[in-house]
């Protein structure tokens, strides 16, 4: 009698091979490729549309603006924008100092006692989307608009007429300013200005309202600025030394309040709208430009221009400084200051 062994159950793996040899179609080479495309893809959309999201924001802790703001600041609403300033009162001329890019009230610690000393009627403004004052995208942030929200603070200051000291960029503004309005300025010191003849290319409005890029962007500023801060001043100075730490810690402030990535995309946004009105051979007030010898960020040859095109112009240099002459060399910067106010 014979006898057969029995055969061997397969086990589930050996099932599905033999099942996906024979049963299951086979993938060309077509789509192979497609499906890892089609995979390449769907991690693409993934890190561009979601992983923004995930990613947290990781900028200094936000306070509450008045938390911030110093023993003489003060607040106030102009075009449903708040807006921060400090005055310092007294009895002569008024005197209306303009911090540059990524500045503030603060730029000005030097500068503020020594004009109130000196008999002057002293203010210092956060410009809308810096320092202290309310931020966000729905703002314009335009130099001609920021130019009439000045004009509207000085309004509901009582102030008929100002002497305008403007660093870096708002060097721009306050020419626009005074271009807009003549009747409003009796003297305009530029320090170290940078100024717009012409319009520059504009970015297209609509990608500021895309979530996703709104969302990479806050993300990389808030990643890379706060750590900069002190890079930034260095680079901006002829002397390390100047760089101290309370120095960084001022220009940070701004990095402790609500929404500054968004102000920093705004001014990005409205930055082709920055072109002056008009020619500056229209500027009749005597116009003073205080200047580094040796800035790096807006270069002194700009004053021969500048010096040309103005009507009443004159320029001070300071030797071996850089972009900062009022912290750099704060007792020179005043007195030069001080000279041609008095005048």
């Amino acid at each position: 009698m014979n006898s057969t062994m029995p055969l061997s159950k397969p086990s589930p793996q050996e099932r599905w091979q033999a099942f996906s040899k024979t049963r299951l179609p086979k993938w060309t080479r077509r789509q192979k490729w497609g499906g890892a495309a089609g995979g390449f893809v769907a991690i693409l959309l993934f890190a561009v549309f979601v992983l923004p999201y995930l990613l947290p924001l990781t900028g200094p802790q936000a306070f509450d603006p008045y938390q911030l703001a110093d023993p003489d600041g003060a607040f106030v609403k102009i075009n449903d924008q708040q807006l921060y300033y400090v005055h310092l009162a007294g009895e002569g001329e008024t005197v209306l100092l303009l911090h540059g890019q990524g500045g503030s009230t603060l730029t000005w610690r030097e500068t503020m006692p020594v004009l109130q000393a000196a008999g002057y009627n002293v203010y210092v403004l956060d410009l809308p989307g810096m320092g202290l004052s309310e931020k966000g995208l729905e703002f314009d942030y335009s130099h001609p608009a920021i130019a009439e929200t000045i004009v509207a603070f000085m309004d509901s200051q009582g102030i008929e007429k100002a002497d305008l000291v403007a660093h870096a960029f708002s060097g721009n503004i306050a020419t626009q300013l005074t271009l807009s309005h003549p009747d409003r300025v009796n003297k305009l010191i530029l320090v170290a200005p940078t100024l717009f003849y012409t319009p520059t290319a504009e970015v297209p409005p609509f990608l500021f309202d895309l979530g996703f890029l709104k969302r990479w962007s806050r993300v990389m500023l808030q990643l890379v600025l706060p750590e900069a801060v002190g890079e930034q001043l260095r680079s901006a100075t002829k002397k390390d030394e100047v760089v101290t730490d309370q120095l960084i810690e001022d220009y940070s402030r701004i990095l402790h309040t609500q929404d500054w990535d968004l102000s920093v995309l705004g001014m990005l946004r409205d930055s082709s709208h920055n072109a002056l009105s008009g020619p500056i051979q229209n500027i009749q007030v005597p116009v003073l430009l205080l200047w580094g010898s040796g800035d790096g960020w807006a270069t002194p040859n700009a004053a021969d221009g500048m010096l040309r095109d103005f009507p009443d112009a004159r320029l001070v240099k300071f030797e071996g400084v850089g972009h900062l002459p009022m912290h750099e060399v704060p007792a020179d910067f005043n007195a030069a200051l001080i000279q041609f106010l008095d005048n």
